[in-house]
């Protein structure tokens, strides 16, 4: 191999200070870095890169990666097999030309490395107090760096954060384990005053010019809608500026364990606004957190509720739905209309949303059933509105809906037989079933297919418990029965090789959750990877 490749790879290690606009450093007593980014190390990232390609439609990728294991392997002074990091602190006054940072090399031996910089002539030169200057042609800028521990502490444009008393211990940069694969983690405390509030003005700024734009198309109700949206984005993410500790975002691949991990999460500051409502966060429960079942293709829990203008709002496009039904110059329609409208105007005022879904399945006959629960206001109402409904149906179709077909407890149930409308599809995957709808005063049930009626009952009986705001859970080998092909790859020969013969395989995993911190995280194990890879788009 050309040895052009090994010296980029210096020239962008070395370089990687300036180029990330680095922070200054932190002695003893200074508070912790606003920034910190860490890797496992140069052989882990390889090797897990190596081993996703293994897993994608084309596993031979792979070995267009020996070549660049092999120059790491190679190269003279870096230890490959620990972790490399970033460090830094934003100056407290805001002056970028203040703001400076460090990079935490591994390596094997000082003369090792410091002969390896000479290899591709970067030069170096100690002064009185252990601090090298390294100087090229390709170096626009001072690069300087310091031996310390096992590590090449490496900075840019002056020694300033190299001194002896600003450097931050390794151990303080990695944590023991050094579990994740990447992180970084981002102290919103520690970002100075003058520079949040520009970032706050160019919020505000950017509000403005929503306000602003008119698309083409766009009604005044859609325009207030997207105004209102982007207000509510940009009042939490400043109060999250102001009131916020840390953001952090890691990935994580275990190869022993075909799992994949990767997580945001969002700490605020005690007695904060923001830490109250993250806490609340994990508090809160769901109707149809019982819905969820180990033998399904899809679970969907989700709860929340909306902010107060969003609730406003909500209500006035609910109101000038009705006024636009009052209109209708069929009367039979308008008193439908007007009766339905009524009936849902409670639920959706409320601004709570409440609902979850499971898609179960396949059975020994490989048929689903799905089953799904919506908290409703006055479900007892909109009973008496279907029942009223139900008497205007044409005589021809009356055989169609069954009222009160069955029972769960004080929970009517009413049937429709309307399985012989459903498509090929459909029947193929719900089989010659009815469909089943149930009131309760404070929720909405509906299920379809194999076992509808006992699926429908058990989530009636099931009482409410917590959980996150969002969780959905999806078993993508017992998805590929409903799947067509498409894609690079037929869904079937895609399963057999990513899933073998485990409907339990290719699992994913995505929840919204509070508590001491808000988390958004996706678990996903190798065989679901694989399943996407070979399926995905041409």
């Amino acid at each position: 191999m050309s040895m052009l490749r090994p010296r980029f790879l210096f020239l962008a290690v070395l370089g990687l200070a300036p180029a990330v606009a680095p922070l200054r450093a932190a002695d003893a007593t200074a508070p912790p870095p606003t920034v910190v980014v860490r890797v496992r190390s140069l052989e882990s990232v390889i090797a897990n890169v190596k081993y996703l390609a293994s897993l994608s439609a084309k596993p031979d990728d792979a070995k267009k990666l020996d070549p660049l294991i092999a120059m790491v392997n190679g190269l003279q002074g870096i230890d490959s097999k620990r972790p490399i990091g970033f460090y830094g602190i934003a100056d407290p006054g805001g002056n970028p030309q203040d703001s400076k940072g460090v990079v935490l090399l591994p390596i094997t031996d000082e003369k090792s490395f410091l002969g390896a910089l000479e290899k591709f002539n970067l030069k170096s030169a100690k002064d009185d107090d252990g601090i090298y200057m390294i100087t090229a042609e390709k170096l626009p800028i001072p690069v300087y760096l310091r031996f310390a521990k096992g590590y090449a502490y490496v900075s840019a444009f002056s020694n300033e954060s190299l001194q002896k008393d600003k450097l931050l211990p390794s151990n303080k940069v990695f944590s023991e384990s050094y579990p994740e694969l990447i992180s970084l983690t981002l102290r919103v405390d520690q970002i100075p005053d003058s520079i949040r509030q520009v970032i706050i003005g160019q919020v505000d700024a950017r509000i403005a010019t929503v306000d602003e734009e008119r698309p083409k198309g766009e009604t005044k109700e859609q325009h207030e809608y997207r105004v209102l949206g982007a207000k509510e984005v940009a009042k939490h993410f400043v109060t999250f500026l102001n009131e916020g500790t840390e953001l952090s975002l890691r990935l994580d691949i275990n190869r022993n364990a075909k799992q994949m991990v990767l997580e945001f999460s969002a700490a605020g500051k005690p007695g904060s606004t923001v830490a109250a409502h993250i806490k609340d966060m994990a508090k809160s429960q769901s109707l149809f957190a019982g819905l969820a079942s180990t033998d399904a293709a899809l679970n969907v829990i989700l709860h929340a509720a909306f902010p107060e203008p969003v609730r406003q709002l909500l209500g006035k496009v609910l109101d000038d739905a009705m006024h636009n039904v009052a209109k209708e110059k069929d009367a039979t329609k308008r008193a439908h209309g007007e009766k339905i409208f009524k009936a849902l105007a409670p639920t959706l005022k409320s601004g709570e949303l409440d609902a979850a879904i499971s898609l179960r399945g396949p059975d020994e006959h490989k048929l689903y059933t799905l089953v799904a629960g919506l908290k409703v206001k006055e479900g007892t109402t909109l009973d008496s509105v279907i029942r009223e409904l139900s008497k205007d149906i044409p005589a021809e179709a009356q055989n169609v809906v069954k009222l009160d077909a069955e029972a769960e407890g004080d929970v009517k149930i009413h049937r429709f037989d309307i399985q012989h409308f459903f498509d090929a599809d459909a029947r193929k995957a719900f089989g010659d079933n009815p469909v089943y709808l149930a009131l309760r005063a404070d929720a909405l049930f509906l299920s379809a297919g194999e076992g509808g009626l006992k699926a429908i009952k058990t989530a009636i009986a099931a009482g409410p418990a917590s959980a996150p705001p969002l969780t959905i859970d999806v078993a993508l080998a017992r998805f590929v029965p409903l799947m067509g092909a498409h894609g690079k790859a037929d869904p079937a020969a895609a399963a057999r090789k990513a899933f073998g013969d485990s409907r339990g395989n290719g699992k994913l995993h995505f929840t919204v959750e509070g508590g001491n911190a808000f988390k958004v995280r996706l678990d996903l194990d190798a065989a679901a990877f694989q399943f996407l890879s070979l399926v995905g788009p041409k």
